[in-house]
């Protein structure tokens, strides 16, 4: 069983420090705040791994760390709220939605419960209290995106979203077996006493999840690497059938981002600052933040200005694809 962890925690180490350097590498190639959400989840999660394997392989850290959980778990509390903010953060993101004021309550009702289920005397069931909620918590996000998919099908079109889904899925599911693992774990397992507190701070449906979540990360890493370096346009090194559009072109020539695309892709359709940010669901400040950022990348002054340069930028294109074809 020691070496199974060990081995274990050297998998899971490894998935996480990868997957913080690829949500680095994603901001830094694409922008977008999604991505240092990203980074934080799996850094705090590489955290948490690191506390629970020392508890797993030091038996006076463990029993100092155990006798804190049980006595006053502030430290583990501030973790779990940062990575439920990290997921809720998350799914904002994906979803293109703003935080509102019911956010906000859920997240400062969920803090107040983890800060109040140590009072409940007895440590069995003020452990579960502890961690239920966090497990409730993200399960719920995951509904609440596929549910907001149902409802607004046009919103979601994207074949990235597909992606999402399946994740969305595959977290419900996992969310109910970490909730039902704990149930066994702490009730049956478990032992709370003053003096020699014995409690298995592991939760393998838990792993499972998170380990998942990082070899998507990866592989949609991966995905970018290998479309960056193929997406040079006109390079001879692109297959003929899988030539990227001229926007894509476009916008990899001036080393746009990928929110700058989509505002890109609203500016050239005639929209204001105004109708782009209801549209994509950011705020005003942030579309003329892109917007001064596009302006500058492209060299440009004015939005007309703009849509000359990316009309002649497509002209261009389109002869340059006529006379290959002949």
């Amino acid at each position: 069983m020691e070496y199974f962890l060990f081995l274990l925690n050297i998998l899971l180490i490894t998935a996480f420090a990868t997957s913080i350097a690829s949500a680095y590498y994603l901001y830094h190639v694409r922008g977008g705040r999604v991505f240092i959400a990203l980074g934080l989840l799996f850094l705090l999660y590489f955290i948490d791994n690191a506390v629970v394997f020392m508890t797993e392989q030091i038996p006076s850290f463990a029993l100092i760390y155990d006798s804190l959980f049980i006595n006053s778990p502030v430290a583990k509390a501030f973790l779990h709220i940062g990575i439920t903010s990290c997921y809720f953060f998350i799914h904002k993101q994906i979803l293109r939605e703003k935080f509102n004021s019911v956010d906000y309550v859920l997240l400062i009702i969920y803090a107040m419960t983890l800060f109040t289920v140590q009072l409940i005397s007895d440590n069995a069931w003020s452990s579960w209290a502890f961690y239920a909620p966090t497990t409730v918590f993200c399960g719920g996000l995951a509904v609440y995106g596929l549910a907001r998919m149902k409802r607004y099908p046009r919103n979601y079109r994207r074949t990235f979203y597909k992606f999402y889904k399946r994740l969305a899925v595959s977290a419900v599911i996992m969310s109910l077996m970490i909730l039902l693992e704990d149930t066994y774990v702490i009730f049956n397992i478990d032992i709370y006493t003053d003096s020699a507190p014995n409690i298995f701070n592991r939760n393998f449906s838990e792993n499972l999840m998170v380990f998942l979540f990082s070899l998507n990360l990866i592989s949609y890493t991966r995905f970018v690497l290998i479309n960056r370096e193929m997406s040079v346009f006109g390079s001879a090194t692109m297959p003929p059938g899988n030539m990227i559009s001229t926007m894509d072109a476009f916008c990899h020539i001036h080393s746009l981002t990928d929110r700058e695309r989509e505002v890109l892709s609203e500016l050239i359709t005639g929209l204001s600052a105004l109708e782009i940010s209801e549209k994509l669901y950011i705020s005003g400040g942030t579309v003329k933040t892109h917007i001064h950022n596009i302006y500058r990348k492209v060299d440009v002054g004015r939005k007309n200005e703009l849509i000359r340069k990316y009309t002649d930028f497509e002209l261009e294109a389109s002869r340059g694809e006529t006379q290959s074809s002949k």
